[in-house]
């Protein structure tokens, strides 16, 4: 509201929540750098530790960690925007973060479960195409 001075807790608040977005911010810029220049590894993300092939149940992992984290950050995202800051149950009123809809927890559970269910399939049936695990 115009011309309506804002609570020390409210400024606070405010100045740690712009504080943590520019960290995380900085952060992401940190790690895709080093994604770039090659300092953080990604040769064999999607190979089968094993066989050394291509793992579909790796990538439909990452693709699921990777569009739930998304999907969450926009949670986030809505819910810290202005105006729109939710405050925990607890005595001091901080703000927290949303809970975890059951839609993402049913999405990264079925992937996880794809993921192992299919670990489980090749330790138990000698590898693909007859390979040894």
């Amino acid at each position: 509201m115009a011309g309506v001075p804002m609570a020390a807790s409210e400024v606070l608040a405010k100045f740690a929540i712009w504080t943590a977005a520019a960290i995380l911010a900085a952060l992401a810029v940190v790690v895709f750098v080093q994604l770039l220049d090659r300092r953080i590894r990604t040769t064999g993300l999607l190979l089968d530790k094993k066989t050394r092939r291509f793992s579909p149940a790796r990538l439909q992992l990452l693709v699921a960690t990777i569009v739930g984290a998304g999907g969450y950050i926009q949670l986030v995202a809505r819910t810290f925007g202005p105006e729109s800051v939710q405050l925990c149950h607890t005595v001091t009123a901080a703000p927290c973060l949303p809970d975890v809809p059951p839609e993402l927890l049913a999405l990264m559970g079925s992937s996880h479960a794809i993921y192992l269910l299919r670990k489980a399939y090749l330790s138990l049936n000698g590898g693909v195409n007859g390979d040894k695990p």
